[in-house]
């Protein structure tokens, strides 16, 4: 079928293919396995082959890591099906020729293969072997054994551990350095960012009083590795304080850090302070307590280097001036301790004195203090400003309507809002109720008026950058008409006019589009003036009209059209602007006259643009004939295609599917592909499969990932607008697009768009009512509950069995319990019935446990009276005669008795799939199928008797 075409997504989930998974594949799998190399379904047998468990196809498995790195991942999948199938002769050998031939390996294979196959087919030393001699990492990327550490250290035995930390740590220290200032190794830089877990892991292990040399050299490693700030801010207790709780690993760190300093640090012999082996505090820096005087004590005095005694004492006078040091470590005590040595009594001297005073340092501060007082006394001088104003405002608000002082006051409280809303437009009005909080109510009530005022006395000019009065006019047409549009359509032309002028002389508006929509005779004209000064702009910045109808407006008035006509010739030189007029030419229909016009414009354009290789600009030409006529934009092309030269092709591809179509960006003539031909779509997908680059070292023409990506995203649109086609000619054109087997992804393809042109049409009115009635319609009576009651169930099995992982994991964990919970069990189902079917019906659980009087859940209607019983059992830690006890005596001979409860449920949960059980007149033990089966015959012998309705055995069957 897969060679045939005839599987139509060969895309399976591997937690689905176990279902499939049976010792009678073995002899079709072997047929159908030479004839199929492709990635996906040669991938899809090797895992059925694993979740199966079917050794008879191991031979084919085995063939597959005679070239292990052939065939994307498939040498990877069999050498984990060996090892699932416990193959340790097919293991041993293939370990042999790995730990020999690793080195010609891509990176991927070499870390696959050596985690998989160490401890027990690789030693330790031979992959530590490949870990020295694999290949480099990528810059940028997560491959390499780094991010493998992890596993390896989990996978590692406990008495190899110490080894392998310190094989690791000895790699990652080695020589040549990052740099004198980042000492882990270059090569090996990828061990250092990922030791963290062994480090952990070894430092709560550690002994108290002798940390061992692994231990020490992984935690140096760690300290020298690139910082990762936060990603580990949660781990409990820190790395930092697993070291703090040992002295003894502190005292080993600090003075393995010391010898690594000496030998490697550039400035070597300056070393006196232990703050110069890391003056950077991070996690693995430990913090020196008073628990740790002891052996700071016992080093000072045993040690004979007298550069050794002077980093002691750096730490000895930091924590006696920090006072941490109990009161009998002081500046005496050291001092007789030191007294012995002169160069470093001296150099205690110098850390207990205060640095000498910088003079420079002393007069930036000075400086300092100098601005501070200056700007302390701005603050008190507009603080006084403030109050007094505030004190103007409330005792005469007629202030603020004085057209002396009108702009001042309306300048001084607009800031105050401008501030409290973090506003810069004119929103910043709608906060206006807050000037009632700081003034008063008449306040705000003259500042409402004064907007008003202002608005209507200043003229309105385009002239310059924006002026405060603009945008007092603008927040102050805002603020009266944002909720009040009745009130605007009362406005004289010549008011309404300014309200518009003063709406677009900012960026475009939501509220300034009511306006224009509400009085679209005076608001029109206006927009298409100031659009044809966007149009007209030499930067191509201040465009928010010309964008909008680019790319939000529904559709484009004919005035905004018509104002095009002639801002826009000749063809603006911004791209910018040329894009936007572009993307309006799309949505727009032009009048006859100016599509000419324009098409001819847009040929010479492109002409002058190809010409002088600005292939953006000659993609957008391009995109404007599609606009106007998609045919011409077509056959447009086609001399490049057929004349130009490779590079040129290359270039103009990337750029006409980047610009024009990508799908991601906003493509300029992406609509434009609706308006195309199946066979045209076909033709300018193939045109991209042939020039569109996949990475950019494999062409002549240097183009940025970028643009690439653009140009990768615009071929994917067009493929796309393809296979939405429907209909035989589309059909014929995806199959058309399979050149050779590799590409039988295109036969697939069309055939899912047979299969969705063939789909049966829409329900019809009967059809939905007879659905409605089977599943929607209230229930009036006891079977119909039961009914719905089962469909529930079986809907609940259905998620359960195909993607509901929770209610799986809750089933094996009761299934692992040695006492029986199935009161746990009845809380899993009824959770899932309530929250699923609440609109049909309600459920409860059973609260009478003791006397067992009522069912295990029973099901109420939601319209109607009658109930059903559910009676749940795990089946597999239940005897068969205790089941059919639990039909007959519980279910049926105490649950339905009442009137409005004579439909029942016994629902049987099976999570074991080895277990059989003795069945009543029979002598062999039964599956549970065959338990299921003899139960459903007891229980319909049961239904229809003694005022009973239905009585029904409903199975879960989950094997775990």
């Amino acid at each position: 079928m897969h060679a045939d075409n005839k599987i139509n997504d060969d895309g399976l989930a591997g937690e689905r293919l176990w279902m499939f998974a049976d010792a009678g594949l073995e002899e079709t799998i072997k047929e159908i396995w030479p004839d199929h190399y492709e990635y996906d379904l040669r991938g899809d047998l090797i895992r059925l082959i694993t979740l199966g468990k079917l050794r008879g196809c191991l031979e084919l498995v085995r063939g597959l890591l005679q070239s292990p790195c052939d065939h994307h991942h498939h040498g990877q999948w069999a050498l984990e099906c060996l090892i699932e199938l416990d193959d340790k002769e097919a293991l041993a050998e293939f370990a042999g020729r790995f730990s020999h031939s690793f080195r010609d390996m891509p990176l991927a294979f070499q870390v696959s293969f050596a985690t998989n196959l160490f401890p027990d087919y690789l030693t330790l030393d031979q992959l530590c072997d490949v870990i020295e001699f694999s290949n480099d990492p990528r810059r940028g990327t997560v491959e390499g054994f780094g991010h493998a550490l992890k596993r390896l250290w989990r996978k590692c035995p406990e008495a190899d551990k110490d080894a392998f930390a310190e094989r690791l740590a000895a790699l990652a220290l080695r020589k040549p350095h990052c740099a004198d200032y980042h000492r882990v190794s270059a090569k090996y830089r990828f061990i250092a960012r990922n030791i963290r877990p062994i480090c952990r892991d070894l430092l709560q292990k550690a002994e108290q009083d002798a940390p061992s040399q692994a231990l020490v050299r992984c935690l140096m490693t760690l300290r020298r590795a690139d910082r990762q700030e936060g990603m580990n801010r949660n781990e409990k207790p820190s790395i930092k304080q697993l070291i703090d709780e040992k002295p003894a690993v502190k005292r080993a760190l600090l003075w393995h850090d010391v010898a690594e300093a000496r030998a490697n640090a550039r400035y070597a012999e300056k070393i006196r302070s232990f703050r110069q082996i890391f003056f950077l505090q991070d996690e693995v820096s430990p913090s020196y307590t008073a628990d740790d005087i002891s052996w700071l004590l016992d080093d000072l005095s045993q040690r004979s280097c007298p550069i050794d005694r002077m980093i002691v004492l750096s730490i000895l006078v930091d924590l006696v001036r920090s006072g941490i040091a109990p009161e009998r470590i002081n500046r005496p005590i050291l001092t007789d301790l030191v007294s012995d040595d002169a160069d470093v009594s001296d150099w205690l001297c110098a850390l207990f004195n205060p640095p000498p005073v910088d003079k420079e340092s002393a007069k930036w501060e000075k400086q300092a203090e100098k601005y501070r007082l200056k700007r302390r006394r701005k603050e008190l001088i507009a603080q006084a400003s403030w109050v007094q104003f505030r004190k103007e405002m409330v005792s005469n608000p007629e202030l603020i309507l004085q057209p002396s002082t009108r702009f001042r006051n309306i300048h001084q409280i607009s800031n105050l809002l401008r501030l409290d809303a973090n506003k810069a437009s004119e929103e910043f009005v709608e906060h206006v109720d807050r000037i009632e909080e700081w003034f008063s109510a008449e306040v705000k009530q003259a500042f409402t008026q004064a907007l008003s005022d202002h608005w209507r006395s200043i003229d309105v000019t385009y002239e310059g950058a924006k002026t405060w009065n603009q945008e007092y006019g603008r927040a102050g047409v805002y603020l009266e008409f944002r909720e009040n549009l009745a009130a605007f359509d009362e406005l004289s032309v010549e008011l309404a006019n300014k309200a518009i002028r003063l709406g677009v002389t900012d960026h475009h508006s939501d509220w300034v589009q009511r306006l224009i929509e509400r009085r679209p005779d005076i608001g029109l004209p206006i927009v298409a003036e100031h659009t044809a000064g966007e149009l007209s702009s030499s930067d191509g910045f201040g465009t928010s009209f010309l964008y909008y109808f680019a790319h939000q407006a529904p559709s484009v008035p004919s005035e905004i059209v018509d104002c095009l006509r002639d801002a826009a010739t000749p063809l603006p030189s911004d791209e910018n602007l040329l894009g936007l007029l572009i993307a309006i030419f799309v949505k727009a229909e032009l009048p006859d006259a100016m599509a000419g016009v324009f098409s001819d414009l847009f040929e010479q354009a492109f002409s002058d643009a190809f010409l002088s290789t600005n292939y953006t600009r000659a993609a957008q030409c391009i995109g404007g004939l599609l606009a106007i006529n998609t045919s011409a934009g077509i056959s447009r092309m086609q001399p490049v295609w057929s004349d130009a030269s490779a590079d040129q092709k290359i270039a103009f591809a990337t750029a006409v599917f980047g610009v024009l179509f990508d799908n991601r960006h906003g493509g300029l003539a992406l609509n434009c592909l609706n308006k195309l031909s199946p066979s045209e779509l076909a033709s300018l997908y193939r045109i991209g499969r042939t020039f569109v680059p996949n990475r950019e070292p494999e062409f002549g023409v240097a183009r940025s990932v970028d643009e690439i990506d653009r140009a990768q995203c615009g071929h994917n649109a067009v493929l796309a607008a393809l296979i939405e086609k429907t209909g035989a000619d589309a059909y014929a054109e995806v199959c058309g697009l399979a050149t050779n087997s590799e590409e039988s992804w295109c036969l697939r393809r069309a055939k899912s768009m047979l299969e969705r042109d063939s789909e049966r049409a829409a329900w019809n009115e009967a059809e939905v009512l007879s659905f409605e009635q089977a599943f929607t319609a209230p229930i009036k009576n006891g079977i119909q509950l039961h009914a719905a009651v089962m469909h529930a169930l079986q809907s609940f099995y259905d998620g359960l069995t195909n993607n509901d992982a929770s209610i799986c994991g809750l089933l094996q964990t009761f299934s692992q319990c040695e006492e029986r919970d199935e009161a746990a069990l009845r809380d899993a189902i009824l959770s899932n019935l309530i929250d699923n079917n609440a609109q049909v019906f309600h459920s409860a659980r059973e609260n009478q446990v003791g006397r067992k009087k009522r069912p295990d859940i029973f099901i109420a209607g939601a319209t109607c009276p009658f109930q059903v019983a559910i009676e749940v059992k795990q089946a597999d830690q239940w005897s068969g005669t205790d089941l059919f006890a639990a039909l007959e005596d519980q279910l049926v001979g105490q649950y339905l008795y009442p009137e409005n409860r004579r439909n029942g449920v016994l629902l049987l949960i099976n999570t074991d799939p080895k277990k059989s059980w003795e069945l009543p007149g029979r002598k062999r033990r039964s599956t549970f199928a065959e338990l299921m089966e003899a139960l459903q015959v007891r229980a319909d012998e049961l239904s229809n008797t003694e005022g009973r309705e239905r009585v029904s055995v409903f199975s879960i069957d989950v094997p775990i």
